[in-house]
């Protein structure tokens, strides 16, 4: 993708706004975009997938977890029927 004003490759993100920009764009002192936090597309790519993949971690986590507790109340529930 290319950015309409300056016909550059979309290579940065601006976090404040959630929009992709162009190196000019991300650059402009004065733009729309000075003072936000402007970061590379790839970092940002990269830092979604290392989230995703903690997050991933965590759920299976508790899957296993809740997994657990439900055989915990299943072998209660045996002793409370007896």
């Amino acid at each position: 993708m290319f950015c309409l004003f300056h016909k550059e490759r979309l290579t940065y993100i601006c976090l404040n706004d959630d929009v992709p920009l162009c190196v000019m764009c991300a650059n402009y002192d004065e733009g729309e975009h000075f003072m936000h936090t402007v970061v590379k597309l790839e970092d940002c790519v990269t830092e979604c997938l290392k989230q995703r993949e903690e997050y991933d971690e965590r759920m299976n986590e508790l899957k296993t977890l809740a997994k657990q507790q439900a055989e915990v109340l299943d072998h209660q529930r045996a002793h409370i029927d007896k």
